[in-house]
């Protein structure tokens, strides 16, 4: 195992990134680089908004105490052999995505080689300076990737990249993940706040994520204007071009093609049996029995990330809680800690 020391050192450093996201203040001189970096993300990515950078260190703040690194790790028994070299090839969908895989690396006494997104090149090397443990033991490349550089591979990307990375990375031991979505289950019974929650689902970070929803499932007879009604807290998400640009053309070719659809003047929601909408809309499918529903999820789990429901307690998670996993909960359930302690 890594010695006590060590691993209170380690401790110590989630504890500390922990506490700086959770003291964020503009009036702080402290967190003066802290904002210059997040103006430089949003200059490179404008997806990243300010507000959305934000609510990602706070969701990350509050998932870093002690209590929570406690339960997380409390499973494991970290190995103490010679630390390896774990590349990850970070996304950039949204802010922080890759963090938990590099604190994952981290954890277990390896260095991680990172290869950021061109789209977020910027948030996840300034976190890497905050704590010096992790500095030491983080490095960056660009460009191409040399062989035999690395010991181990953490790939996220799109489901044209997977194929790529499964032929590159095939003599590596690797935890490869693709584009996924994560759906909704309406009963019927959802209150208020519920249906609130939904929205969040739906359009927090634009519903760029994989664990946003793209797509409703709700019973025979739904008042769909119920979920349009829930999304007014989001207007105005439309502000921003890029969003304005994809509602604008969805709604054109829908219109075009004739399909059904409600708007809600920056929301759509469209009819259709498939899983991934365009940004800017979700789909809902009617149905009359909950246990086909369930039977359509589970077929089509390798595509899904969550599951939000009041339904199906042992796959769902709570409306509202699709962007705030836990830090025992992995993306596509493959346990990264378990990955790194037996390579």
């Amino acid at each position: 195992m890594i010695s006590k020391r060590e691993s209170l050192v380690l401790n110590k450093t989630l504890q500390n990134l922990g506490e700086f996201f959770r003291n964020i203040n503009f009036h702080n001189p402290e967190y003066s680089n802290f904002f210059d970096s997040i103006k430089l993300a949003e200059n490179e990515n404008n997806w990243f908004t300010r507000k959305n950078i934000l609510h990602a260190f706070k969701v990350w703040g509050k998932n870093l105490t002690k209590a929570n690194i406690h339960t997380w790790l409390k499973k494991y028994r970290i190995s103490s052999s010679e630390p390896k070299k774990i590349l990850i090839i970070m996304p950039g969908n949204i802010p922080l995505v890759g963090l938990h895989d590099l604190l994952s690396v981290i954890i277990t006494g390896n260095h991680a080689v990172i290869k950021c997104s061109s789209k977020d090149s910027i948030l996840i090397p300034f976190i890497a300076t905050l704590e010096g443990y992790i500095s030491k033991n983080t490095s960056f490349i660009s460009g191409a990737i040399a062989e035999n550089k690395f010991d181990a591979v953490i790939a996220t990307g799109s489901n044209n990249s997977v194929r790529y990375f499964e032929h590159f990375f095939s003599n590596y031991p690797a935890i490869i993940r693709n584009n996924k979505t994560s759906v909704a289950v309406i009963t019927g019974d959802e209150t208020k706040k519920d249906l609130d929650n939904l929205a969040n689902d739906l359009l927090l970070y634009y519903g760029l994520g994989c664990r946003n929803v793209s797509k409703i499932f709700v019973p025979q007879g739904y008042d769909l204007y119920k979920i349009i009604k829930s999304l007014s807290h989001w207007s105005k998400v439309i502000n921003l071009d890029k969003y304005f640009n994809n509602y604008r053309r969805n709604k054109a070719l829908l219109t075009i093609n004739n399909n059904k659809f409600l708007d809600n003047g920056f929301f759509l929601l469209e009819c259709n049996q498939n899983l991934y909408s365009p940004i800017g809309s979700a789909y809902y499918e009617f149905y009359l029995d909950k246990n086909v529903v369930l039977d359509k999820i589970k077929t089509n789990m390798s595509k899904i990330q969550c599951v939000v429901s009041n339904e199906f307690s042992e796959i769902s998670i709570p409306f509202g809680s699709a962007q705030t996993p836990m830090l025992w909960d992995y993306a596509d359930e493959i346990d990264t800690i378990d990955f790194l302690n037996k390579l």
